[in-house]
């Protein structure tokens, strides 16, 4: 007959080599996961050439910042304003928005950001999101709506 403290050495072996295995699934499906969201953000929406790109990024919409003053022009801005102007910051450079700044609002999701951060954003290497909230911009909408 076996004894216990084999029957315990047996035990503690397989549930070891239970818990490798399951750390191994997990790392395998993980990245698998990790593989396929890159793969999913690589892909633009549609087929696009770099010239309806550079289009498109030329025509996003210019805005000097703030964007909404009073009806009676200049000064301080309107009240209600402070509300349509949540960002006080690019969530880009992280730098704060100033009176006179060049800034464009994304079109899908109205977030504004620096002109000259967002227009070096979507010029890396397969960005078509937004660095915000990664909505994703459909460059050819992006051309009509902006012109």
């Amino acid at each position: 007959m076996v004894g216990p403290s084999v029957m315990d050495a047996c035990l503690l072996a397989l549930f070891v080599i239970a818990a490798v295995l399951v750390i191994i699934c997990l790392l395998c499906c993980t990245n698998n996961h990790n593989q396929d969201q890159q793969q999913a953000n690589a892909r633009l929406p549609e087929e696009i050439d770099a010239h309806t790109k550079s289009i498109a990024i030329a025509l996003l919409n210019r805005v000097t910042y703030p964007r909404r003053r009073n009806a009676a022009g200049g000064g301080d801005p309107d009240p209600s304003a402070a509300e349509t102007l949540v960002a006080e910051d690019c969530a880009i450079c992280l730098g704060p928005f100033e009176d006179g700044d060049l800034c464009s609002i994304m079109p899908v999701c109205r977030h504004e950001f620096h002109r000259d951060c967002i227009v070096n954003w979507l010029l890396m290497a397969n960005n078509n999101t937004c660095p915000l909230c990664r909505a994703q911009l459909q460059w050819s909408a992006v051309a009509e709506n902006m012109v």
